[in-house]
């Protein structure tokens, strides 16, 4: 059910929040709902929201700010396992380059 997607109304009752809240996530930039609604990864993170909120008590903001540290968190950790990858690629580009052109004789 990855392709549906939900509008609003759906989103907050998916996510049991209501939805002014999940109109104020939107503003907020914790979400970006496009224009044919929201998405189930949307979702996931109006649920996470709710759970900070509610578990831990916080405030919104903190809420969304968390929420986007945790983003940047993932991308840099992507970002380290692409790097990961070059790096070997290119050792292993070098060993390869090295036994072509050692001295034979």
């Amino acid at each position: 059910m990855d392709d549906y997607w939900y509008n609003q109304h759906e989103a907050a009752q998916a996510a049991a929040l209501e939805v002014a809240v999940v109109r104020m996530y939107a503003e907020l930039g914790l979400i970006e709902p496009t224009s044919q609604g929201y998405s189930a990864a949307d979702l996931a993170e109006l649920r996470r929201a709710r759970r900070l909120h509610s578990d831990l008590d916080l405030e919104h903001e903190t809420v969304a700010a968390l929420l986007r540290m945790r983003r940047r968190m993932i991308a840099l950790q992507e970002q380290v396992r692409r790097l990961e990858v070059e790096v070997r690629t290119a050792r292993q580009r070098r060993n390869v380059q090295e036994w072509i052109e050692a001295d034979w004789d």
